[in-house]
């Protein structure tokens, strides 16, 4: 299946996808599939697609949603929107299809300021995420969060730019 096609409204495409290297230590085989989600665009139907593909990525792939809301500057706390996208993820989390699978909530920040606080502030918005996931219903047991600062920026993107402070949510295969 080709997750170009996924968010599909009325013939119209939503979201893309980025093939992207994962972390430094990966090898060459691991991949991340990274979908930008807006609640305003897609469902919890739609996500589920993304995250649950029906080719089974390689083992080490990840399948990556990261949520369009940016983080006020040296923030973590959840904004109306991010809310609204949050109640969907935790819809599609909770979907039978994905029974006890553990998702990792990550947070991340712009370049701005030191490599070490930006790692606390990326764990904290990670945090806030998940502490949400789980007033909604999600078990915290499958919830896994990590603070990766500014290390992991958005491809093609200025690394001080608003959209570097996001959160993604990852299930690896």
């Amino acid at each position: 299946m080709n997750c170009r096609n996924c968010f599909r409204n009325n013939g119209s495409a939503l979201l893309g996808i980025a093939i992207l290297a994962t972390a430094p230590a990966a090898s060459a085989e691991e991949v991340r599939s990274r979908t930008l989600f807006d609640s305003g665009m897609g469902t919890a139907r739609d996500l589920i697609v993304v995250l649950n593909p029906q080719n089974a990525p390689a083992p080490g792939s990840e399948v990556s949603v990261y949520l369009p809301v940016r983080f006020a500057f040296d923030s973590d706390r959840l904004s109306d929107a991010a809310r609204r996208n949050l109640a969907v993820i935790s819809e599609a989390m909770l979907a039978p299809e994905f029974g006890d699978v553990i998702f990792t909530v990550e947070g991340h920040t712009d370049a701005s300021g030191s490599a070490a606080y930006n790692e606390g502030l990326s764990l904290r918005r990670a945090r806030s995420a998940a502490d949400y996931l789980v007033r909604l219903g999600v078990p915290r047991s499958r919830l896994a969060v990590r603070g990766l600062g500014e290390t992991a920026p958005l491809p093609g993107a200025d690394p001080l730019a608003a959209e570097q402070r996001r959160v993604e949510f990852v299930r690896r295969f």
